[in-house]
């Protein structure tokens, strides 16, 4: 999922489950970066893994939804990443909330690059999307934003720009390539190119209900340091596997309140 940054117009309960919907999270590949040059350095290619996660979306510890994620190949080459959000109870379920959000990536020599991309979130009282359109013939990407009234934003085509929710696939292959640093990656936003940028920490072990999981955290920078966004990638658990994907997401606040997205299961397609 994707991180968002909120307006006033929130109410508290969705609010905290926007935040909650965080799974995808950071971007392209900005040339002389230390960690960068590290996982290019790597020989072993990423084999791909066709999966399913589902994860408990915790407030403060506390169970209050249910995120389902798929990556599966197409028929034409590209890739799916697709994140569904429910609330499943308190004011989360009472409002109806619900995110659906798809990613469409390409690998171009090791790297993944958006192909296209759809946000859309609702509840019983309103209703918000964005979108990504990616023209190869024009060499550009067209973004729309309902809170620009879906305004075309016409923007560059670059190697290796991200939908802020494949910029999580770029992280993964980064960290399994034993990327280390700072890494920056290019993400489409609402009406610009921008960079963000990841802080790799140590490897740690996490303990979710699919089992103990060694995993290696990374942290968005922003220039907000009040809001701290950490994701722990682990190696995929299936047999002949070498990727990662996230096994928890943890978004702390000065003021807010705690949210936490932890795995519940596994497969493998």
């Amino acid at each position: 999922m994707t991180m968002i940054r909120f307006s006033r117009e929130h109410t508290p309960a969705t609010k905290h489950w926007l935040i909650a919907a965080l799974l995808s999270i950071a971007p392209a590949v900005v040339a002389g970066d230390a960690g960068h040059e590290a996982a290019d350095g790597a020989s072993e290619p990423i084999a791909r893994t066709a999966y399913v996660a589902e994860y408990d979306l915790l407030r403060n510890g506390k169970t209050e939804g249910i995120a389902t994620v798929s990556l599966s190949p197409l028929d034409d080459g590209r890739w799916e990443l697709l994140n569904r959000v429910k609330g499943t109870q308190g004011m989360a379920a009472f409002i109806g909330f619900r995110i659906d959000e798809r990613s469409f990536v390409r690998w171009r020599d090791g790297r993944p690059q958006t192909e296209g991309y759809s946000y859309q979130q609702k509840t019983a009282f309103r209703k918000r999307t964005r979108a990504v359109v990616v023209d190869h013939a024009a060499d550009q990407i067209i973004s729309h934003d309902s809170r620009d009234d879906n305004k075309a934003q016409v923007l560059a085509l670059d190697d290796g720009v991200l939908d802020r929710q494949s910029v999580s696939l770029a992280l993964a292959d980064d960290l399994a390539r034993g990327a280390s640093g700072v890494l920056d990656y290019a993400v489409v936003g609402r009406d610009a190119i921008g960079t963000w940028r990841f802080q790799v920490g140590e490897r740690e072990s996490v303990d979710t209900a699919a089992g103990r999981f060694e995993a290696v955290v990374a942290t968005r920078i922003r220039d907000d340091d009040e809001r701290v966004t950490r994701t722990w990638f682990a190696r995929i658990p299936t047999p002949g596997a070498n990727g990662m994907f996230p096994v928890r997401i943890e978004q702390t606040e000065r003021g807010e309140d705690d949210i936490v997205m932890q795995l519940r299961a596994f497969t493998d397609n």
